[in-house]
């Protein structure tokens, strides 16, 4: 199967090169028709690798989270079964075990309140269970946001307006 090249001009009508694609697949504008066809190839053994990996569904405190592959790149999907589910198409440069993070990183914000009394047992391993902690890459995304999440809370009770203590927390982030 051959790829859809199709003319891209300018607003004045003049050849500004050439687009191919291959189903929902598109390449960026190329200076050739032959340019454009190779990256669209190229895209498509991407897309197909990205499917041979497959979907890979995580397991964190009782929660869910799906990454799958797209033809664009890698989405998830995380259910936190207080909420509806919410899901994220991430683009193409990103790998499986990025979109994994960024699911986890996701669903551990969703999951996380000011009620958990020891935010270093919340990221990292539960002993009563088998499940693992987060992955370190996402326990030390988590940690200034919990930081700032607690001195935003602490500046609210103390009588500081949404702005302010918005601008306050920041600075300690």
């Amino acid at each position: 199967m051959k790829p859809t090249i199709q003319k891209m001009k300018t607003i004045r009508g003049r050849l500004a090169g050439y687009k191919a694609s291959f189903g929902p697949l598109e390449t960026d504008t190329r200076v050739t028709p032959a340019d454009a066809a190779g990256a669209c190839e190229v895209a498509t053994r991407e897309a197909l690798k990205r499917l041979e990996r497959g979907t890979r569904i995580l397991h964190w405190r009782g929660h869910v989270a799906v990454v799958m592959p797209t033809v664009n790149g890698w989405s998830y999907w995380i259910d936190t079964f207080s909420r509806d589910g919410y899901g994220v198409s991430l683009p193409s440069s990103r790998t499986r075990e990025d979109a994994e993070n960024d699911a986890l990183h996701n669903l551990a914000q969703s999951v996380w309140t000011l009620d958990v009394k020891d935010d270093e047992a919340f990221l990292g391993v539960e002993p009563s269970t088998e499940e693992c902690g987060l992955p370190y890459v996402v326990r030390d995304l988590l940690r200034p946001w919990i930081r700032w999440q607690r001195d935003f809370a602490r500046l609210r009770a103390e009588g500081l307006s949404d702005v302010d203590a918005h601008a306050k927390a920041g600075r300690y982030a």
